[in-house]
């Protein structure tokens, strides 16, 4: 399907990239996968950014029906209670990436929107692949919403999301939950997801290629599939289900300078002819992965403020004027 042209590279973004460029760092996919979280873990290090502040914030150990997976919960200043709810799994291609990855994010949609965010730790690949990730992410939502009344969550009210890989399993949670797998949910936030891991999927012609090359991206489908995954299962790649009607309202954001553009793009067009509520937001200037930089990317700033937006819409109905 056709598509706007990526705009010029925003500026902000080319300042981004030159810096990394000019670390001559390797790529993710020339290392062991725990060197690879090391290098990520220290280039957030070296990016801080301030803290920016909520009511409350815990993690623990959520029991599930798979065992203990570690959660975060952030809680507003101004809490309803029960709590409109997002669950939130991190990018990172299913092998980067941890609670902190993710944490400004979850603290800024926190405080933007009124909302409890409830950020999962679920395992990583290659030690965990598909299906065994979707079925730990599937516990964490069950888990969340039996524990909900002592959570202090509303369970009407509980929507999912998350970027790129974690995108990928926010739209595979929608899915489970439209076949009754698992309880209802109110809405989905997809941030420049991975939604087709089939052979062929990523366009050729020019992307950015530091937050998001295609080599590394076939390197983390390589690293969730494993030697025996089907990039064909639904579970896998989402964009393969044929009928997409009764799924829970979907936010999608893109990048113009993403490889995965496209399969967002594609998806929410999708999502609309099926008759599923979708808010759209093309970025044509951005790369993957700018939402986690606001301070050296401003544009990010919008792109969480409209997010926030859209939560308080959904779980809130509070559109505003």
């Amino acid at each position: 399907m056709p598509h706007p042209p990526a705009g010029p590279l925003d500026p902000d973004a080319r300042v981004v990239i030159d810096r990394l460029n000019a670390l001559n760092a390797p790529g993710y996919e020339s290392m062991p996968p725990k060197a690879a979280r090391a290098i990520a873990a220290m280039l957030r290090r070296n990016a801080p950014y301030p803290k920016v502040k909520v009511g409350a914030v815990e993690t623990f150990d959520l029991a599930t029906e798979v065992g203990p997976l570690k959660v975060r919960h952030y809680r507003p200043f101004l809490r309803a209670r029960p709590a409109p709810t997002l669950i939130y799994f991190h990018g990172g291609g299913w092998v980067l990436g941890d609670l902190e990855t993710m944490d400004h994010l979850c603290r800024s949609l926190v405080r933007q929107g009124g909302v409890d965010v409830i950020s999962v730790d679920y395992p990583l690949a290659p030690e965990s692949q598909v299906p065994a990730t979707v079925e730990a992410c599937a516990a964490a939502v069950r888990a969340i919403f039996e524990q909900a009344e002592a959570l202090g969550l509303d369970p009407e009210r509980i929507a999912v999301g998350g970027d790129s890989a974690g995108g990928n399993l926010a739209a595979v949670m929608a899915l489970l939950a439209r076949q009754g797998d698992l309880p209802g949910l109110k809405a989905q936030v997809l941030i420049y997801p991975v939604l087709d891991l089939r052979e062929g999927s990523l366009p050729e012609g020019p992307c950015d290629t530091m937050f998001m090359r295609r080599e590394t991206m076939d390197w983390f489908s390589a690293s969730y599939l494993g030697a025996e995954g089907d990039a064909g299962d639904w579970r896998a790649s989402p964009a393969v289900v044929d009928d997409l009607r009764g799924l829970a309202p979907a936010y999608v954001l893109t990048a113009g300078h993403d490889v995965l553009r496209d399969q967002g793009l594609d998806y929410a067009a999708r999502l609309k002819a099926a008759g599923v509520a979708v808010v759209v937001k093309d970025y044509p200037g951005q790369v993957h992965n700018f939402v986690a930089m606001p301070y050296a990317i401003p544009t990010a700033h919008a792109a969480l403020a409209d997010i926030a937006e859209f939560l308080i819409d959904r779980l809130t109905g509070q559109a505003g004027v």
